[in-house]
């Protein structure tokens, strides 16, 4: 018998990994490769690396998929891929500035391979006229031709309009689950120093949701109605939780328990897990929810503090969470420590810690504690949206236990004044030439927040200083034409 020779079919592996290498370095690239068929691979590694970016591209945010996640996307589907292969592969796509070329030969090969496979089925019927499974040799054939009809730009020929014909197109309203505050299917960063009261205001914001409620009393932020909400806890113990929540839910609903409102405490949610992370989109979409509170970043996943890069993995689990269970996310996170130097002179909206975390949020939403019972939130940034004025809001107390946060509208420059350099400022108009100790002593803050702040009030000329009773020591006052100057010893 003559001896058969295996046909292997066309493919092209270095185009493959180049193609799938170029996502790693261009969200355009990651787009548009998603977009393709896995037929276009020939090699099952990798249709697993083309179905890992299929699954992450409606979470990119202008910025392509993250390595790291996509490998632990195919491990979760048993698909691993070793690193060494991986790194070979992304770094492989560094010069590809644009794949279109590279998907037009590979939808060429692609082809070529459903026409070697129709011939191989017409070739393998068994001889003296055995049947040919013509149905099938007819499928790859069609498949073969759809793969070389010229592809249409998404939008077809005439994607181009006229000025004037976009803005005659009439608008939806935008869906809120607060007016002014929270549009649906965004990302608010809830965000501030420790003890500025942002659980407080976090469980504020799910239990407005949830009953349909102006948030902190202020009526311009009332929702039309109640909506699903899940609130997840894992900063604080059941018991301490139980308790704080039970008194403004009571305060709130008084015996009648709300049906929209779920939660999960101290449950070991884990959004760096994958298999966690779709469970709770499949909790979501079971229960219908439109709001998912998320109590604390730092608690939920390892990568809240460190740099871009895996900041930007969680950005894209968030991300998915929002696109795939329709919800809209409030989560709780803190801000970096103040430079030692003075100050965190950046806008309120970038102080939260962990690189791209600003730039990831629609609204950026800082809270800062002003007193023993008064915090503010200032709103700032937003992406969409003009920002919802300040307001500061002060926790009422019962028996011991806070039972609501009653909400005060301020203007911007109120805000501005409201916070410790404000509060300062202020103090000092009454009481000129004193020392940080004074400051600290009328409880006008922590110690290195008062630091910080003079230093920022110094810089910005807003307060000035003469020479203390002391060596080094300095006294500030706020500068009028009557201000003492440098060196006064009678001061």
């Amino acid at each position: 018998m003559p001896s058969s020779t295996r046909v292997i079919p066309p493919h092209d592996l270095d185009v493959e990994r180049s193609t799938l290498g170029a996502c790693f370095h261009s969200v355009t690239a990651a787009r548009a490769v998603a977009e393709e068929a896995g037929a276009l691979f020939y090699t099952e590694t990798h249709r697993a690396v083309h179905r890992a970016l299929r699954t992450l591209a409606p979470t990119l945010d202008g910025l392509p998929p993250d390595g790291a996640l996509v490998r632990n996307l195919m491990s979760e589907a048993g698909e691993a891929i070793d690193l060494v292969p991986f790194t070979d592969l992304v770094e492989s796509g560094l010069l590809v500035g644009n794949v279109g070329p590279a998907l037009v030969q590979l939808r060429e090969l692609a082809a070529r391979r459903e026409e070697h496979a129709a011939a191989v089925m017409v070739q393998a019927a068994p001889p003296g006229g055995g049947a040919v499974p013509w149905d099938a040799v007819l499928a790859r054939l069609e498949a073969a031709r759809m793969l070389r009809v010229p592809r249409t730009p998404p939008g077809g020929a005439d994607y181009i309009e006229s000025i004037s014909a976009f803005l005659v197109e009439a608008d939806s309203p935008a869906p809120m689950i607060f007016p002014e505050l929270l549009p649906c299917g965004v990302v608010m960063l809830l965000h501030g120093e420790p003890r500025a009261r942002k659980s407080l205001a976090a469980f504020e914001l799910a239990l407005a949701a949830a009953t349909g409620t102006a948030p902190f009393g202020l009526t311009r932020f009332a929702p039309a109605e109640p909506t699903t909400v899940l609130y997840v806890m894992e900063e604080d113990p059941r018991t301490l939780t139980r308790t704080r929540v039970r008194a403004m839910v009571h305060a709130r609903c008084g015996d009648t328990m709300p049906d929209t409102l779920h939660v999960a405490v101290r449950r070991g949610v884990n959004l760096d897990d994958p298999v966690w992370t779709e469970r709770l989109i499949a909790d979501l979409l079971r229960l219908d929810a439109s709001a998912l509170v998320l109590d604390a970043a730092r608690r939920l996943s390892a990568k809240t503090d460190e740099g871009p890069g895996k900041v930007r993995e969680l950005i894209a689990v968030l991300r998915h969470i929002v696109t795939t269970a329709g919800v809209t996310i409030i989560i709780v996170h803190h801000d970096v420590k103040p430079p030692a130097i003075g100050q965190d002179q950046r806008r309120r909206s970038q102080r939260a810690s962990g690189g791209d975390r600003f730039a990831a949020c629609e609204c950026p939403v800082h809270v800062e504690r002003l007193n023993g019972r008064e915090s503010l939130l200032f709103p700032e940034d937003y992406k969409f949206t003009a920002d919802p004025a300040p307001f500061t809001f002060t926790a009422q107390v019962e028996d011991g236990l806070i039972t609501s946060l009653r909400g005060t509208d301020s203007s911007t420059e109120d805000a501005e004044h409201a916070g410790v350099p404000g509060k300062i400022v202020e103090w000092l108009k009454k009481n000129t030439l004193a020392t940080k100790s004074a400051m600290k002593k009328a409880g006008l803050g922590r110690w290195e927040t008062i630091e910080a702040a003079v230093d920022a009030l110094l810089k910005e000329g807003k307060v000035d200083a003469v020479a203390g009773r002391t060596a080094k020591s300095l006294r500030y006052f706020v500068p009028t034409e009557q201000s003492p100057s440098y060196g006064d010893a009678s001061a």
